[in-house]
């Protein structure tokens, strides 16, 4: 582990939040905006000022489902697709949780659309914004930025082609 790999897990924690944020607050946009609601009526709408505070608790649930199904770990070379299947486990396991929370409640929640809308927003939004961040990650270490240090030792000469390949893709 080096200084840059910490970096950008630390980066992602705060970023995945206001990501999961926004995505809720598109979500409630679509749902009590006109076009939505043209479509299938608001029956009872709910005023930000209440959604406000279920999006905060909703959005830091949603951080540490995160944290527990390892997509803060800190490792850099994983790959897109393996990470794409965490983020929809991991979002599913949130709207999961959500959705227990709710039906121990026995309140009334407004729109299960904001909470299907949330779900299939969170896992694109997450998705871009992950894609964005290993793309810098991977520019960086193209660049020698953040790379690790390795010691090759060899006894022939045909070991020394490995030093060449290293040296030609510092990713």
């Amino acid at each position: 582990m080096n200084k840059s790999e910490l970096t950008f897990s630390a980066i992602l924690v705060p970023l995945d939040y206001v990501v999961i944020f926004f995505a809720g607050l598109v979500s409630y946009g679509l749902r009590f905006g006109s076009f939505v609601s043209d479509l299938r009526p608001v029956i009872y709408e709910m005023p930000l000022k209440e959604f406000l505070p279920i999006l905060f608790f909703a959005s830091l649930l949603w951080i540490i489902v995160f944290g527990f199904s390892g997509l803060y770990s800190i490792r850099s070379t994983r790959k897109m697709v393996e990470e794409l299947t965490k983020i929809v486990l991991a979002c599913s396991t949130a709207v999961l949780v959500i959705i227990i929370v709710i039906f121990f409640q026995r309140e009334l929640f407004s729109s299960r659309f904001i909470v299907l809308t949330g779900w299939i927003l969170t896992i694109v939004f997450i998705g871009i914004e992950r894609f964005i961040i290993r793309s810098i990650q991977r520019r960086l270490l193209r660049k020698g930025i953040g790379s690790h240090r390795v010691a090759v030792i060899a006894k022939e000469p045909s070991e020394t082609g490995i030093v060449k390949i290293m040296q030609d893709n510092p990713a």
